[in-house]
């Protein structure tokens, strides 16, 4: 059997909407929709979040189960101009 891993890359703040990951979206984190997906699908085996954020990392932890694993995103990695592609390649080689 095949083995699924969703990638869900997660910066902490944006130029245009300051901490949109965290911003409530029918009383939870806009993230948390996109995750709860994820999570129900009988395809996906794990969800790997990389992100930047400390307040992501902890609400993961305290709301999400053993199903997805975070990756610190390194700092040469963060920042607006930097391309989705060198995320999802060095998550890949983790």
């Amino acid at each position: 059997m095949k083995r699924v891993v969703a990638f869900l890359p997660m910066k902490g703040n944006s130029e245009r909407v300051p901490n949109k990951n965290l911003k409530d979206f029918s009383g939870k984190p806009l993230y948390h929709s996109i995750m709860n997906t994820l999570l129900k699908s009988k395809y996906i085996d794990l969800v790997i979040v990389n992100t930047d954020s400390k307040e992501i990392i902890n609400d993961i932890n305290k709301n999400f189960n053993k199903k997805v694993k975070i990756i610190k995103r390194p700092t040469e990695l963060i920042g607006d101009l930097v391309s989705m592609n060198k995320i999802v390649d060095f998550d890949i080689n983790q």
